[in-house]
């Protein structure tokens, strides 16, 4: 399984284009793997986490990619589990609900309603070759349109990602090397015994945000090593007539003295995810699921916000 690769892509949006996602990552496939002998396309991956429940997998499934569909497992924030009295962020339970999914030795993670362009597979091959976790950038637009995995008209820029400008703006190489603060942006790669290591994305951040940041400065806690490679490009299209409903998410005080803060705080120093309230551990939940336990519910306890210990099923 060596240079396996999963390519994860999260979703809560009810037209998340997930075609788009595949269409864009087999012709990187097509391009790139023939010079490539290292990796191999049918140990690369697709593999959506879709927080839909009802969405049937003839709406998003390929005909090229050994895809795989999960949904989330349970969780307080959002779905059956939930005590919330409506699906709040969860991104980390869903991200961490692909790692403990994933077969292949490395994993990346991408966001909905995207296309990666031309080079973002180079990146992540020279990181698995050079044993490295890779970041990538990405570009915000709306009014998109693409077709078979092209972007056909570019619409209109909404945002870009600033450490590219950076690193232009100075002259710096590509990929450069950071300490795990540039984690933004959910375009990364890296060997998912590197994701067990740090009990993935930590879940004290459902329900505020901030988990892509707190799982890089984890990573660089630990000493693995992390580079920014600009050629790995993911453009989003977030179009709001089209993107629908975003799940609610809430910083609570005011800055500097607010959640957000708080949570830096706690986990910033940290080498492994504490994910509260539950706790759980991922390398034992991903081992148990391995022998076709189902995912473990949250257990039936009052649950505080650590912040401040508002009941969470008083969070509306």
């Amino acid at each position: 399984m060596k240079h396996s690769l999963t390519v994860v892509l999260t979703t809560a949006r009810a037209n998340p284009r997930l075609r788009w996602f595949h269409d864009s990552l087999e012709l990187e496939r097509v391009r790139v793997l023939p010079a490539r002998k290292g990796l191999d396309w049918p140990l690369v991956r697709g593999f959506v986490v879709d927080s839909d429940y009802s969405r049937p997998v003839s709406q998003w499934s390929s005909p090229y990619i050994g895809d795989t569909h999960f949904t989330p497992k349970p969780c307080i924030w959002s779905g059956y589990s939930r005590i919330t009295q409506q699906d709040w962020w969860s991104k980390s339970n869903s991200l961490n609900t692909a790692i403990i999914g994933c077969e292949t030795e490395w994993i990346a993670f991408l966001d909905d309603r995207s296309v990666i362009l031309p080079g973002w597979l180079d990146g992540v091959a020279e990181a698995m070759e050079g044993g490295y976790a890779v970041c990538g950038g990405y570009e915000k637009r709306t009014g998109m349109r693409v077709r078979e995995g092209v972007i056909e008209h570019g619409g209109i820029i909404t945002a870009t990602d600033v450490r590219i400008q950076h690193m232009e703006s100075n002259g710096l190489a590509n990929p450069l090397p950071h300490s795990g603060e540039w984690c933004f942006g959910c375009n990364l790669a890296l060997p998912l015994e590197w994701c067990l290591e740090v009990n993935g994305f930590d879940e004290t951040c459902d329900g505020i945000s901030g988990e892509d940041t707190m799982f890089g400065l984890m990573l660089h806690n630990n000493g693995f090593p992390i580079r920014f490679d600009k050629r790995m490009m993911m453009i989003e299209d977030r179009t709001p007539d089209e993107i629908g409903p975003v799940m609610r998410r809430q910083d609570k005080g005011v800055s500097p003295n607010d959640k957000s803060h708080a949570l830096l705080a706690r986990l910033k120093g940290l080498k492994r995810a504490l994910n509260e309230p539950c706790g759980w551990d991922l390398r034992k939940v991903r081992a148990d699921v391995r022998r076709n336990k189902p995912f473990p519910e949250p257990p039936q306890v009052e649950y505080r916000d650590w912040y401040d210990g508002q009941l969470i099923k008083e969070f509306r």
